[in-house]
């Protein structure tokens, strides 16, 4: 007889492969009961038992979310709540269960969720040759997709003729899912009703700081939506656009879809305009909606179409005709990082901390968009800024008298690392649009 699927989930070796995922990919930021991953570690073996045999009398509640804003632009008043990202962060054995659920119907969901349409959210769950959903799945068996995964899409596209661009994005996307919809996708896949409580329950969006948060508290809606932060949200996001991404498919629309954000190429500007009418009714019908084209918001316009000599921007990258780069956005956020880093005044940090954190946070961002069209005097700039902040920092530390009284060797000798040394060509060059 086939176990049921709360069975399944309450077994310790169900437990154990989920925990050990959280404990290596989990935020350190702790829920609302102030608990650290490190922490949780330490009794791990009690706990694991005490989630088993809750799981198993279908005993287990889920705690409320600790609510964090996230501001999405530097200047982001309280006042204005669309310039705020809800962020939902759980406790440490929530995040277990979800993930424990997660890894149990994966294999239930991934035919509507692991689509060659969508690439955000799903990116450590990848399909082996012997998993495949089908013999003629277009899906490359090692693709993870991820964004270097989603701009490979987008120029293969470009290079078929693909140059008109319908870019747009979903409003309030996570806040805005209809629950009782998304269960209604999810409870046809399962193979049976036994932690569908448990489910509704590990989504419920209530957050138990909202005094604290005074007006941002605002920002939640208990009676809708998913936790942005939860485990389980990323995932059954994708389910519930899946019937939208099948529908603008079925209709001979090449979309690439990253979570909210997403762009439909077409070969000419009529069809461009008809991608925008469908996937505008599309979202509606789900109870989502897109900004009208050539809407400005917060001095951005959201939903554009562009002619293939436009560039465009999407997660986080301009697309031009012969090259794709990370936004000027992103290289003024490595400098403010860089900034922050060597901060004398908020920052009391020895020098080899300062020049270990300073390694990390170049190689981070170069290995991130080591895909792209980088240039060399890209590169050279950042590490002329690096060096640049380091000098400041020695001097105002008192370890050198003058800025220039340092070279090269010097920084090789106090390990500071180079962008121009660890980047690698990307597969982007020689990208054409017809």
């Amino acid at each position: 007889m086939e176990k049921r699927l709360i069975d399944l989930i309450s077994e310790p070796a169900t437990l154990e492969k989920a925990w050990r995922s959280v404990k290596r990919c989990s935020p350190s930021s702790s829920g609302i009961d102030d608990i650290t991953i490190a922490e949780f570690a330490r009794n791990w073996p009690q706990e694991k038992k005490s989630i088993q045999a809750s799981l198993r009398t279908q005993t287990y509640n889920f705690s409320p979310y600790r609510g964090q804003p996230i501001k999405k632009r530097k200047d982001a008043s309280i006042y204005d709540l669309k310039a705020w990202r809800p962020i939902s962060i759980p406790i440490v054995r929530d995040r277990i269960v979800q993930r424990a659920i997660l890894d149990r119907i994966w294999k239930d969901i991934r035919s509507h969720v692991y689509i060659e349409t969508s690439f955000g959210g799903i990116r450590q769950y990848k399909i082996t040759r012997s998993r495949r959903m089908s013999q003629t799945s277009p899906l490359d068996s090692n693709d993870q997709r991820c964004v270097k995964s989603a701009v490979k899409r987008i120029l293969e596209l470009r290079e078929q003729g693909y140059g008109w661009v319908f870019e747009t994005d979903i409003e309030n996307f996570f806040p805005s899912i209809d629950r009782t919809k998304l269960f209604g996708f999810l409870h046809n896949l399962l193979r049976d009703r036994s932690i569908d409580v448990l489910i509704q329950s590990s989504l419920d969006t209530s957050i138990a700081n909202a005094q604290e948060l005074g007006k941002l508290a605002e920002l939640w809606d208990s009676t809708s939506g998913v936790p942005q932060g939860g485990i389980l949200s990323p995932i059954l996001a994708n389910l519930y656009l899946y019937n939208h991404d099948k529908s603008l498919s079925d209709l001979g629309f090449r979309l690439v879809r990253y979570v909210d954000d997403l762009v439909i190429l077409t070969k000419d500007e009529k069809e461009a305009h008809l991608a925008y009418e469908f996937c505008k009714q599309s979202l509606e019908s789900l109870g989502l909606h897109i900004h009208p084209l050539d809407f400005e918001i917060n001095k951005r316009i959201k939903t554009r179409i562009l002619s293939p000599s436009q560039p465009f921007e999407f997660l986080g990258l301009t697309f031009a005709r012969n090259s794709v780069r990370p936004s000027q956005s992103k290289f003024v956020r490595l400098r403010e990082r860089v900034d922050e880093i060597t901060n004398i005044l908020t920052r009391r940090l020895t020098l080899d901390k300062i020049v270990q954190e300073l390694n990390w946070c170049m190689k981070g961002w170069v290995n991130a968009y080591r895909f792209c069209n980088l240039s060399k005097s890209d590169l050279v700039e950042i590490d002329n800024y690096i060096a640049q902040r380091l000098r400041g920092w020695l001097v105002r530390r008192g370890i050198i008298s003058k800025p220039n009284k340092i070279d090269k060797h010097a920084y090789q000798w106090l390990g500071v690392e180079s962008a121009t040394s660890i980047y690698i060509s990307p597969f982007l060059v020689g990208t054409k649009v017809k």
